[in-house]
């Protein structure tokens, strides 16, 4: 429970921070959408530890490589990315 609560309150700190002023609504949005992001990769299992040490050594390349490399989604010479800003589809 205390380590719930504890996590709860680092999340809200900087989210608090940056809504305080200072920050575009474009970052707020990119720092909540990462923390989805990482949320949904801790709930596959995988430690806190791992997710860091696997963002560090992969270095700077595109999120959708990124994420299909934590997730362990294959990609060849023919994959194709498949996010999007906005899909009228939808």
């Amino acid at each position: 429970m205390l380590a719930r609560l504890t996590t709860l309150k680092q999340t809200q700190d900087p989210l608090r921070r940056s809504l305080a002023g200072g920050y575009t609504p474009l970052y707020q949005a990119a720092y909540l959408l990462g923390g989805l992001q990482r949320g949904n990769f801790l709930r596959s299992g995988d430690e806190e530890k791992a997710f860091h040490d696997a963002v560090l050594l992969i270095n700077a390349v595109p999120i959708e490589l990124l994420r299909a490399r934590l997730l362990g989604i294959p990609m060849g010479r023919d994959y194709r990315a498949n996010w999007r800003f906005y899909d009228k589809k939808a």
